[in-house]
């Protein structure tokens, strides 16, 4: 339900609704920032209650010293976020897989639950809590370390990522498993946490075009023959003889003062054209 019109009072919380005002009871576990145009309070599937807030608010500023440095950051699954500089490489927790056998558990319980019935509904909401718990470490580990990077670097160059299209197609045990380890990773949630941290910390995140970087050379930019296939975790360069981590070299190509992307275009002042989101979860100051 949702209203307009709302009261805050300790630790009750007056909402307007289409019939009439109710109250309450509420935990805050913050204060708000400013006061709010309207509430929206609704329930999760683990069977929690949830008010939600609009306010009006700018951008918070937590500004932090500059450090004169830039990388290219290019997100996987042996390392989630690998840059230039290998000790600031943030490695893959795998969420998902310390729950995985639990929540396989979870759903062979709910298929043998008849449906419509108590114990299905029990069985949803333990499955629910699982899926939750991971949630909120995933948020968590966004989080954190996006603010690691934005303290390490000032200028971070990101390819502009399209999900949809890395996930490979088609059956098999090898292809579901890829598939279950890209939805884990949470890439699109993580860079938009990493905008917002760096909005906050007066940073730059710049999207780049992802056209190549891992098939171009980052020293003299020859592009690779063969391709490297997937599999290829290793970059060869046959024109000058640079050898790199694939990852590592794709990070070079992503350095917003890289020359190709002078050449493509890149101005160096940041995103253009899009202003940093609140993530789920985010604190506002």
């Amino acid at each position: 339900m949702s209203g307009s019109r709302l009261g805050t009072a300790g630790d009750r919380l007056e909402v307007a609704t289409g019939a009439r005002r109710i109250q309450v009871r509420v935990v805050w576990s913050r204060p708000l920032p400013a006061s709010p145009t309207s509430v929206t309070v609704y329930r999760d599937p683990v069977g929690r209650w949830w008010a939600s807030f609009v306010v009006r608010m700018e951008t918070p500023s937590n500004q932090l010293r500059p450090t004169g440095r830039a990388t290219g950051l290019d997100v996987g699954l042996d390392t989630y976020a690998t840059v230039e500089d290998p000790t600031h490489d943030i490695p893959n927790p795998r969420l998902a897989r310390g729950h995985a056998k639990a929540l396989a558990r979870s759903q062979r319980s709910l298929a043998r639950k008849q449906k419509g019935s108590a114990n299905r509904t029990k069985a949803q909401r333990h499955r629910a809590r699982i899926e939750a718990k991971i949630a909120a470490r995933r948020a968590d580990f966004h989080q954190k370390a996006a603010r690691r990077l934005v303290r390490a670097y000032d200028r971070i160059g990101v390819e502009a990522l399209a999900i949809n299209q890395l996930s490979p197609r088609g059956k098999g045990r090898r292809k579901a498993g890829l598939n279950r380890a890209i939805a884990d990773a949470g890439w699109a949630g993580f860079v938009r946490v990493l905008h917002w941290q760096a909005a906050k910390a007066g940073k730059q995140i710049i999207v780049l075009q992802a056209r190549d970087t891992t098939q171009q050379c980052s020293a003299c930019e020859a592009k690779a023959k063969p391709r490297l296939k997937l599999s290829d975790r290793v970059f060869r360069c046959q024109n000058c003889g640079l050898v790199l981590e694939r990852d590592r070299n794709s990070a070079r190509n992503l350095n917003p003062s890289h020359p190709r992307n002078r050449r493509l275009g890149c101005t160096g002042v940041g995103d253009e054209g899009s202003e940093p989101r609140l993530p789920a979860g985010s604190r506002a100051a």
